[in-house]
């Protein structure tokens, strides 16, 4: 399972840069991605199925239209920054982002029961997030983490950690 956390990781950082890249970026940095994945379609729908398919095959087995609930909730999130909350005033938030993208798994609680896992997973996941995005301005890192945090933090969801 740790081993499939990081390559879920991996996969999910790899998938939400290629989503948030411009075509000439993606060029000079990642010459060999082909341009039609260069698209915010990238992010929402790769990250989205690596996080439906691990929590598929690694927590308890719910009704399948919670999986669905929870990929939808997620596609909406993923490509949220907040911004335009007002609160924000316009500035994107990455810990109400981060926040969002892990409470997108609430229907998995709650067919699972997981409720308490699926809340520290979207606090943390929001914090760290947060923590990055405020201690860099380097997009780069920035992208590749929050994909990261969002495959890595799934290992939060297994029984036995709390």
């Amino acid at each position: 399972m740790i081993i499939i956390t990081v390559i879920a990781a991996i996969l999910c950082s790899i998938f939400y840069r290629i989503g948030g890249m411009s075509k000439e970026e993606a060029r000079d940095k990642l010459p060999w991605v082909p341009s039609f994945l260069v698209r915010s379609f990238t992010r929402d729908l790769g990250c989205v199925l690596i996080v439906i398919a691990w929590v598929y095959f690694f927590l308890p087995r719910v009704d399948g239209i919670l999986y669905f609930y929870s990929a939808v909730a997620m596609r909406a999130t993923i490509s949220s920054y907040w911004d335009w909350f007002p609160g924000n005033k316009g500035e994107d938030n990455f810990f109400m982002h981060g926040l969002g993208v892990g409470l997108s798994l609430l229907p998995i609680a709650y067919g699972t029961g997981l409720w308490f896992e699926v809340i520290v997973r979207s606090v943390v996941m929001g914090i760290a997030m947060g923590i990055v995005c405020t201690a860099t301005s380097n997009v780069d890192v920035e992208e590749y983490s929050r994909g990261g945090i969002i495959g890595g933090s799934l290992l939060i969801l297994t029984s036995g950690i709390f």
